[in-house]
């Protein structure tokens, strides 16, 4: 087992994690990830500067998230496409899933596929977002 396969293992027990964003103008942002006891699991840090930031929550980007040992665990891109919005997940330097989101009316809906872009769940978000936002993660209905 690599190490990268080793830091991610440690999310197979929880059923619950955060996110929280640490946001440095220059720098691009930056992340931490916790269990719900607030340990830190790992930090993730996006490549990019200040022009990248302005692009809002279209731009294109890379994130990478690394464990508490520095370890890369996981890359996240998101090309900067005109047609559907799409990200690329890798685990240990291989094509993991491709989340896609779902265009609706109220709440969010990101599909979550295979490496060949085949659904295999959706996750709903709230259709308010405050501060702190659950979402519904369900099998697809295939």
């Amino acid at each position: 087992m690599s190490e990268s396969s080793l830091g991610i293992s440690q999310l197979i027990p929880l059923d619950t994690v955060s996110v929280r964003q640490k946001t440095t103008v220059f720098s691009g942002n930056e992340y931490v990830v916790v269990d719900f006891n607030g340990q830190q699991l790992f930090h993730a840090k996006e490549s990019g500067g200040a022009l990248n930031l302005l692009g809002g929550k279209n731009r294109a980007f890379d994130i990478t998230i690394t464990d508490m040992q520095d370890n890369k665990v996981i890359t996240l891109r998101r090309p900067y496409t005109f047609g559907p919005d799409k990200m690329e997940v890798t685990v240990c330097n291989q094509l993991a899933s491709v989340v896609r989101q779902e265009v609706t009316f109220m709440k969010p809906v990101l599909n979550i596929n295979d490496p060949q872009d085949r659904l295999v769940l959706r996750v709903k978000g709230p259709a308010v977002r405050t501060g702190e936002c659950d979402f519904e993660v369900g099998e697809a209905l295939i």
